[in-house]
């Protein structure tokens, strides 16, 4: 079965955004954050 490649980006993306995140190079929705969208902070 092939997958479209735009899934393909998606899937890395969050490949990306999940280990940068294990390894405390950024935060997703910090404390100080508004509630109304997802934020992310980066070192």
């Amino acid at each position: 079965m092939l997958m479209p490649r735009l899934g393909t980006y998606v899937l890395s993306g969050i490949y990306v955004l999940r280990e940068a995140n294990t390894n405390r190079l950024l935060e997703i929705n910090p404390q100080d954050a508004a509630r109304d969208q997802c934020y992310i902070r980066y070192s």
